[in-house]
This record gives C-alpha cells, structure tokens and sequence, in this order.
C-alpha cells in the first residue's frame, strides 16, 4: 500500500499530519505554508523520500496551485 504523509520540523523533532493522503494533490494541501513541512511516502509501512517521478508531480502541484491562486502564502 502506497500513501502520502506531511510532514514538519519543530525544535523538537519532526511531526506528521497523521493523515494517509492517497495521492500527492492531497497531500500538498495539508503542507504548512511556513516552508519547514515536506511530503513523505510511505509504501509498504516503510517511510521513503518521494521518487524522481513522484518529486516531479509535486512541483507541479505546487506550480499548478500557484497559477489557480492557491499558492503556499
């Protein structure tokens, strides 16, 4: 099983949103405009880094928000 986690750093660790966000459109609206929140995956209960394919709809996702209005302000 494959999903989508957000995640933060605070001065005492880092911190997820808890939610299981099934593709990588959910999950950027949960990321905290703050720039200290990134996107994990998660496959197979193993937390990863997002892939190169995986990496490349994020940008444009955020891209894709920026020009409807809905940039990360």
């Amino acid at each position: 099983m494959l999903f989508y986690v957000v995640c933060w750093t605070e001065t005492d660790g880092i911190y997820s949103c808890g939610h299981e966000h099934w593709t990588i459109r959910e999950a950027v609206d949960c990321l905290i405009p703050d720039g200290r929140s990134f996107i994990r995956a998660e496959q197979n209960g193993v937390m990863r880094s997002l892939n190169d394919a995986e990496f490349i709809v994020f940008l444009e996702e955020i891209a894709g928000g920026i020009l409807r209005g809905k940039g990360l302000e």
